[in-house]
């Protein structure tokens, strides 16, 4: 019994660093890809988010919030023995000999690598050297090579590309023996056949993410989005790092109950528009909300490997949420310290940017004896109504004050007259 606890600060342990590397790459999690694709629609000028420089931008917060990460693990369940923990040389229990052999066994029966593993690991290699040398940013990409077809070399081509080689290339071949006696190969079998893809492929993931994106371009279409947006423009008059951290916070707790692709399809058409009525880069918004939606740690619902780790049986529910609790804190606040440090330089978050729509307000009436037409930002105007507010109430209570001393004088006059 006393290696359950290390099983137990094990199995949260996986299953964060797994969400952790899925934040690390552009397409190896939904939320980051879909901000590629969302960010690219809305704005096409954008020529920031690609392989390299989400690598960069999310590496360095990957690495800190895994070690921070094992630190909160470490002191929850095992706690600080670091005699025990870095003790060299110190026999083995008859458990440990036991754990130890019957992983060897497991290992054994894996057996050496097979022709097929070794062609499935060759096309993932080069699919993922494809979509970091499409367009790296720092120098021209294979992408250059085809000016006339900007909108066709894309990720997505890559994908089917190296899909399509896996119902091509022969995996073994089907042999038959004739009558005389002779084996006589007739035909192969591909790595993947329609069959397996059929029964195989998660049609309801791919329905909801077609689904995600209907519904952001139903929210961008009919001016849902744009509506939400202004409704939240107020929040112009908070500072930015604060509405940073709502956001933030807002995207944490929503892909708990959630699934990451829903919580960014959703939020993600809202915060532009904001963004943009706030007049600030929509990426200080848009890139610390994306990496939020990875946080989702609490619940064994929230994702894949939360009910993959929830299904052996050695955690509780309470378990999973006193470590996803600290996990989620420790991530939202290195995603925080990013965003406000190697994240700003990268992008230049603090200038507005030219591929971004600039919304104009036409204010008509302006508080001053000019009273000019004229077109200034959104914070100019969101100043303005704050100081017309302020004079309507200076006025009312004017008002107030001016028919109180009316009605006393009056009162006063028909009681001299009595």
């Amino acid at each position: 019994m006393q290696e359950l606890p290390l099983v137990v600060s094990a199995l949260p342990q996986g299953e964060h660093c797994s969400a952790k590397s899925r934040a690390v790459v552009l397409r190896s999690s939904k939320p980051s890809s879909k901000e590629q694709r969302a960010g690219g629609e809305r704005y096409p000028g954008c020529r920031c988010i690609n392989f390299g420089s989400w690598f960069l931008l999310s590496f360095p917060a990957a690495i800190i919030i895994l070690l921070l990460s094992w630190i909160w693990l470490q002191w929850l369940f095992l706690g600080f023995d670091f005699k025990e923990m870095f003790k060299g040389g110190k026999t083995k229990s008859v458990e440990q000999k036991a754990y130890a052999e019957v992983i060897k066994q497991e290992y054994k029966k894996l057996g050496p690598i097979r022709y097929q593993e070794i062609i499935t690991l060759a096309l993932f290699i080069v699919m993922a050297l494809l979509w970091f040398s499409r367009d790296p940013g720092l120098f021209p990409g294979w992408s250059a090579l085809f000016p006339e077809y900007p909108g066709f070399a894309t990720d997505s081509t890559v994908a089917l590309l190296i899909g399509l080689l896996f119902f091509i290339i022969p995996a073994k071949k089907l042999t038959k023996t004739t009558p005389t006696g002779e084996i006589v190969a007739f035909d192969y079998s591909p790595l993947i056949t329609w069959k397996e893809f059929q029964s195989f492929m998660p049609w309801d993931i791919a329905i909801l993410v077609g689904g995600g994106f209907a519904l952001a371009d139903g929210c961008e279409a009919s001016g849902l989005s744009m509506w939400i947006g202004q409704k939240l423009s107020p929040l112009g008059s908070l500072p930015v790092w604060l509405i940073i951290l709502i956001s933030s916070l807002l995207v944490t707790s929503l892909t708990e109950v959630a699934s990451n692709a829903a919580t960014i399809t959703l939020l993600l058409p809202i915060l532009s528009p904001l963004a943009e009525a706030i007049h600030v880069n929509p990426l200080y918004i848009l890139i610390p909300s994306t990496l939020c939606t990875s946080f989702a740690f609490l619940l064994p619902v929230a994702n894949p490997s939360n009910a993959i780790v929830f299904s052996y049986g050695h955690l509780k529910v309470t378990d999973m949420v006193k470590a996803g609790l600290g996990v989620n804190i420790v991530g939202v606040a290195v995603v925080m310290l990013g965003t406000f440090t190697w994240i700003v330089p990268m992008f230049d978050l603090h200038t507005y940017p030219t591929w971004a729509p600039l919304i104009t307000w036409e204010i008509k009436s302006f508080p001053d004896k000019k009273k000019l037409k004229e077109f200034i930002t959104p914070k100019q105007v969101l100043h303005e109504m704050l100081k017309k507010k302020k004079k309507k109430k200076k006025k009312k209570k004017k008002k107030k004050k001016k028919k109180k001393k009316n009605n006393n004088n009056n009162n006063n006059n028909k009681n001299r007259k009595i």
